[in-house]
């Protein structure tokens, strides 16, 4: 399976109002309930008045589009970082997944994909 790293350096967010929301950006992820808006994006595209913030990701995505059937390629991926102790976030379109890494721990992320097949 192909992952591809993301140019850039993002935040995840929240913010009161999606006016808030720069959308010019090629990746922007956005989620609405009740409570919140949250946001991922470029870090330089954050706005200020962000409520709680998170920062220094690296973004990567499973290169591949994916059908909804595919069972488990979340799975596989969060249980190899999870063995090198790297937390991941999780944010999917409805063509592939996304996961965000802290940028102190992409190269260790990246080595561990290679070595279990996976093609950068």
């Amino acid at each position: 399976m192909k992952v591809k790293k993301i140019e850039g350096m993002y935040s995840i967010y929240q913010v009161k109002d999606i006016k808030e929301v720069n959308f010019t950006s090629s990746y922007v992820f956005v989620s609405k309930t009740k409570e919140e808006v949250s946001v991922v994006s470029l870090s330089s595209h954050m706005p200020k008045t962000s409520c709680k913030y998170d920062d220094n990701y690296v973004l990567f995505m499973i290169d591949e589009l994916l059908d909804f059937s595919l069972v488990g390629v979340l799975d596989k991926i969060s249980s190899l970082l999870a063995n090198i102790e790297v937390s991941i976030f999780v944010v999917s379109t409805y063509n592939t997944d996304y996961f965000l890494v802290k940028n102190d721990r992409y190269k260790e992320v990246i080595n561990e994909l290679v070595i279990n097949g996976y093609e950068l």
